[in-house]
């Protein structure tokens, strides 16, 4: 169980520490859809089996150090299998509101996030791919 400001147990890429990664940057897709990277909330993590890891976490939604500024939470999943050695798969989802940016506007907006992960590491080569999808509700910016 881990309490305090940690980073969101969501996406391959955006669970890779800078050191490990195999790119100067983060792709801007898990900058921008994995965000906030760090939030403050409580999570359970672990392998109940030899094959496989889990993280749950619920989390404010809000950022690194923000305070929490609506009702509801965040609530983000990821699975991880690892089904023969040289293969891994895995998925994350992320769903939770947050307040509109339109000054007065009342209604929440939705934030939905899924990402499948896959990742091959065989003779000293590793292969891995990430895909995010993203999807927002209720997201009012006035105009017309």
């Amino acid at each position: 169980l881990i309490l305090g400001q940690f980073k969101s147990p969501f996406s391959l890429e955006q669970n890779t520490g800078c050191a490990a990664l195999h790119t100067i940057i983060r792709a801007k897709i898990v900058d921008e859809l994995g965000a906030p990277q760090r939030d403050i909330g409580a999570m359970i993590y672990g392998n109940p089996v030899s094959f496989a890891e889990f993280w749950v976490a619920v989390m404010n939604g809000t950022g690194r150090g923000e305070a929490d500024d609506n009702k509801n939470k965040h609530l983000i999943g990821r699975l991880v299998v690892q089904p023969f050695a040289p293969l891994r798969i895995g998925g994350s989802c992320r769903y939770g509101t947050s307040p509109s940016a339109v000054q007065g506007n009342t209604e929440e907006s939705k934030h939905i996030r899924y990402s499948l992960e896959t990742q091959i590491e065989y003779a000293g080569m590793l292969f891995q791919g990430e895909y995010i999808y993203g999807r927002d509700e209720g997201i009012n910016l006035g105009g017309g």
